[in-house]
């Protein structure tokens, strides 16, 4: 549900779903083939495919020294006023996606992140 996401930067296209639950059930965790830390200052190290269908869906990134599973756009199908509709980046997405500062687990961690630059 597009009400699961968030973005973990402002303007920003790291999206996850950082439910633990959705991480246990729904996710199948692998080592990425060329591990890399990106110029944003996330740490790619695994990814991430779909645990009923393999479907790779994205990549655990460790940003703020949290682990975030981080989506393909691609990989997934949202409904939109009842069509299914596929978005090749998340800066096409047609819907709203909230901070992760939004999230109880997380309220602080962009104050954290700029007190830090």
């Amino acid at each position: 549900r597009g009400s699961d996401l968030y973005t973990l930067r402002q303007g920003g296209f790291h999206i996850t779903v950082p439910d633990k639950r959705f991480r246990e059930e729904k996710l199948r965790i692998k080592p990425h083939p060329r591990p890399h830390n990106d110029p944003e200052g996330y740490s790619k190290k695994e990814k991430i495919h779909c645990i009923s269908c393999d479907s790779d869906w994205g990549v655990v990134g460790i940003w703020m020294s949290n682990e975030f599973p981080l989506l393909k756009c691609e990989s997934f199908n949202f409904e939109i006023d009842g069509v299914p509709t596929v978005f090749k980046k998340w800066s096409k997405a047609t819907f709203v996606i909230q901070s992760i500062q939004e999230h109880p687990e997380f309220r602080n961690i962009l104050a954290v992140e700029e007190q830090e630059t």
